[in-house]
């Protein structure tokens, strides 16, 4: 499989530009967005990033398979960054990461995005696998996760804090309608109540 790091690629109302495509201004504001206080909470690295290393790094991108970063926007505004890492992207398996802006946290757009993204790694970019670990504290994540038809793996420990592994593979991702989404999740969660204290029991975990 091959992504192309100079294009920019379109879904619904979506547009994803590659960081290695970006002007300095565009990579400042995601600097910005990513050492914001409600962002980098939820980074395995949750210390501020500064510029120096920041840019070095987008810089290193030019030269990876393993990596690839976006600028995402809806309607022409930008709203998030995307992210898949792995050594087994050019196979078909990658971890995705992203986050969204400060200025559009808890509207709404998270789950929109979530979805989006899936449809462009599974439907559009041929993914096979998309793998993810979730922090056992974010439960609404990991729910959006299942809601999605992804399924548990286990649970693993890096650097002190306790991850759920999981997996959405192409055959199993549930693609729903904008406008029933929400709802469709909020129906989902009432009726699928997740117990983090089962999950970490079953695989011989403690909180």
């Amino acid at each position: 499989m091959k992504i192309d790091r100079y294009k920019i690629y379109t879904l619904d109302g979506y547009t994803y530009e590659n960081f290695v495509s970006l002007d300095r201004k565009e990579l400042e504001m995601i600097l910005t967005w990513r050492n914001h206080a409600e962002v980098r909470k939820w980074m395995m690295n949750t210390a501020p990033i500064t510029l120096e290393d920041h840019l070095a790094y987008v810089e290193s991108l030019k030269q990876r398979d393993d990596a690839y970063y976006w600028l995402v926007r809806r309607g022409g505004i930008p709203v998030g960054v995307l992210n898949i890492m792995g050594e087994g992207i050019q196979e078909g398996i990658g971890e995705p990461g992203f986050y969204l802006a400060p200025e559009v946290l808890n509207r709404g757009e998270g789950i929109l995005l979530l979805q989006n993204y899936k449809k462009l790694f599974l439907n559009i970019l041929d993914f096979e696998i998309l793998l993810g670990h979730n922090y056992v504290e974010n439960v609404n994540a990991l729910q959006l996760s299942l809601f999605f038809g992804a399924k548990i793996d286990g649970v693993i420990e890096k650097s002190g804090r306790k991850y759920i592994s999981i997996s959405l593979r192409k055959e199993n991702f549930k693609d729903f309608r904008n406008e029933n989404i929400v709802l469709s999740f909020v129906r989902y969660k009432r009726n699928n109540p997740v117990s983090i204290s089962d999950i970490l029991l079953k695989y011989n975990c403690h909180e």
